[in-house]
């Protein structure tokens, strides 16, 4: 059996894949260049029903970047602990390789493994894509000094202190409701 990479989606921005999910993508996309795994883009329709799940259109973005054969999409989820629910009535419980962001995973690997996948990997997207060339090192050091990869740092910390009192995750999904534009 193949490997098999989870890729975790992070919200929409103006009507397309924000700068976290496309990171999360490109990531993939190098990881798939020098082995081959069975894909699973996660993120559900965090913009209304009325658009595209994020799975379907990183699916799109990562199908112009990579032969990606085999893509399997887990679109049902709106926050991570949902990311891990659905991943596992998806594909039971085999080891997974996570890719997300650094501030991301953590947190992730807290709630994949504690919805029970033996992680063998959480690949830090940035340092995925920064490795391609010197242009994406430079853009990956434009993101990490922006102000909104600080924001997602500090959220993911507070998520974080979230988890030590309530490590399944359960608290965490009416903040991120509150939180989705």
């Amino acid at each position: 059996m193949r490997p098999i990479l989870i890729v975790l989606g992070k919200n929409w921005q103006h009507g397309r894949l924000s700068a976290e999910s496309r990171l999360n993508v490109l990531a993939a996309a190098e990881i798939l260049r020098s082995a081959p795994h069975l894909i699973v883009l996660s993120g559900g329709h965090t913009a209304g029903k009325d658009h595209p799940s994020e799975a379907a259109v990183m699916a799109d973005y990562l199908r112009h970047r990579v032969n990606a054969p085999e893509l399997l999409l887990e679109d049902d989820s709106i926050d991570t602990a949902g990311n891990a629910t659905y991943c596992c009535a998806l594909l039971g419980t085999p080891p997974i390789s996570l890719v997300t962001t650094a501030s991301h995973g953590p947190a992730s690997a807290h709630l994949f493994a504690r919805a029970g996948f033996p992680i063998t990997a959480t690949y830090c997207a940035e340092q995925v894509v920064a490795g391609r060339s010197p242009h994406h090192a430079r853009w990956i050091d434009r993101y990490r000094r922006s102000p909104r990869a600080r924001l997602m740092a500090i959220t993911e910390a507070l998520r974080r202190i979230v988890l030590r009192i309530d490590p399944s995750g359960l608290l965490l999904r009416p903040l991120v409701k509150l939180t989705r534009r």
